[in-house]
């Protein structure tokens, strides 16, 4: 297995996406490989792997040992960022990495997980059995009213609260989570150093990190949040989770995301079954969308019970 420095030295060379990166990593376990690994030593590692067919479409040969030396520099400069910032950088290697994001697939059935985690806050909760509650971030009152309810009997019931620390829904788990006394983990869209998005949410971000939460985002130190990267962490929240609660979306929404992912890996997923006098409402589209096509099971208070003994047999 490669170590984290030369993890990210690979991610900062141009042509080693995430795929890639794993290839190699897989490759790695099969050779004895020294734990000191400089420039010389990584480029001998590319070229072997290259000729065993274990790297395909990088040319080794447009690797310089300067750009080398520069790219483990460059890793050398984010562990050591990350260690004052007390954020730990966790490998899909390491023992604390959540095992049930592992073996993460896309919908063509290809792993997408992480490679590498950043965590900032409680990593026992990486591994704590956990319920993703998502939905929109312009819930109704009675959708505040679900996300509010449900996540705090879930945290109560010793869950893990993940979500992606959104307006709305997201925001009222996490806060939920936080008054039930319970744990709670924000998966972010952007590096732990910089500013938190939206950033009003930025108090509850340090409330959660105060309160023995976790705060992890597969961004390393210094990268902003964009609009495809707010996408790609959905996958996260129901990729860590045993089961995904839908609080409210839209049919298009973004939470849909998740919920997708949450199917695609054949993940426990439940959506709220609202009232007969809000089957009108848009933002219950998706949660009626999923209850009619048998995608998701219902979930009200009064199956609740039931509901956590069926996501707790499946741990």
């Amino acid at each position: 297995m490669l170590k984290k420095e030369i993890i990210l030295a690979l991610q900062a060379l141009n042509g080693f996406g995430l795929s890639t990166i794993k290839s190699l990593s897989d490759f790695a376990t099969t050779l004895n490989l020294e734990d000191d690994f400089d420039a010389n030593k990584l480029l001998d590692f590319l070229s072997f792997a290259k000729a065993k067919k274990a790297l395909k479409r990088v040319k080794v040969e447009d690797l310089s040992l300067s750009i080398l030396q520069n790219a483990l520099d460059l890793a050398k400069l984010q562990i050591e960022k990350a260690s004052k910032l007390g954020i730990k950088i966790i490998s899909i290697n390491d023992n604390c990495y959540p095992h049930l994001l592992k073996d993460l697939l896309n919908d063509k059935q290809k792993n997408v997980a992480p490679i590498l985690l950043y965590a900032k806050g409680n990593t026992d909760l990486l591994n704590q059995k956990s319920v993703a509650i998502i939905g929109s971030r312009t819930p109704t009152i009675e959708g505040e009213k679900a996300a509010t309810y449900f996540s705090k009997e879930f945290a109560s019931n010793g869950f893990n609260i993940v979500s992606g620390l959104a307006l709305g829904c997201d925001a009222l788990a996490h806060q939920s989570a936080l008054k039930a006394n319970g744990a709670t983990t924000a998966i972010l869209a952007h590096g732990l150093d910089v500013s938190i998005y939206p950033k009003e949410n930025k108090d509850l971000a340090k409330s959660i990190v105060e309160n023995n939460g976790l705060l992890i985002s597969e961004y390393g130190i210094g990268t902003p949040c964009t609009s495809y990267q707010l996408v790609e962490r959905d996958r996260l929240q129901s990729g860590m989770s045993t089961a995904t609660v839908l609080i409210q979306s839209k049919i298009n929404g973004g939470s849909m995301h998740a919920v997708n992912f949450a199917l695609y890996n054949k993940r426990l997923l439940y959506a709220v079954n609202y009232k007969a006098n809000l089957v009108d409402v848009s933002v219950i589209q998706g949660n009626i969308h999923l209850l009619e096509g048998k995608n998701a099971l219902p979930l009200g208070a009064n199956n609740l019970q039931d509901v956590i003994s069926t996501i707790d047999s499946n741990l």
